[in-house]
């Protein structure tokens, strides 16, 4: 939300406000009482104002919706050129060796065959030293910490706790 739009916002709340206590206060009613919230919305336009920001939501979230797909297409045909990329130059790999040519020149690169550094193979990871291993901290699994909670379960030092309200906007 910009800027300008969030101060138009509070705006608009604290006039709903004053004139939901005014409405109240005026006819001895509870400003809790539904004819009282309506005749404030009524007398603002705050009720516009948050359908053109949950309209304004809605807009961003099918943008991002259709711009995660777009991504993910992206990311496969990423993948897919990396793969083809990785099986030309196995192919040309192949055919310098079968050939027994060791460098290829050419006015825009120069391609040669070299022996690869070499890499750790493990055959059995139990007969490797134990200095060799690293030790790695802990970790907290949260879902599995949630999952036992929601079952009723006590944990020392967790419980569940609510973070206050989430809006839903349902479409259809």
């Amino acid at each position: 939300m910009t800027y300008p739009a969030s101060i138009a916002l509070e705006a608009q709340a604290r006039l709903f406000e004053a004139m939901r206590s005014r409405i109240a206060t005026l006819y001895d009613l509870d400003p809790d009482d539904r004819a009282v919230i309506d005749t404030a919305l009524g007398e603002t336009d705050l009720d516009r104002t948050l359908a053109r920001l949950v309209r304004s939501l809605l807009d961003d979230e099918a943008l991002a919706d259709s711009l995660r797909s777009r991504l993910n297409d992206m990311r496969s045909r990423l993948d897919r050129l990396k793969e083809r990329a990785e099986r030309k130059r196995a192919l040309v790999l192949h055919c310098m060796e079968e050939c027994q040519l060791t460098l290829l020149v050419d006015a825009e690169f120069t391609a040669s065959v070299k022996r690869k550094a070499p890499s750790v193979q493990v055959e059995d990871e139990t007969l490797i030293p134990e200095w060799l291993f690293v030790p790695q901290p802990a970790r907290l699994d949260r879902q599995a910490l949630l999952a036992t909670l929601k079952t009723g379960d006590l944990v020392p030092g967790a419980r569940l706790a609510s973070d206050g309200y989430s809006l839903a906007v349902r479409t259809r």
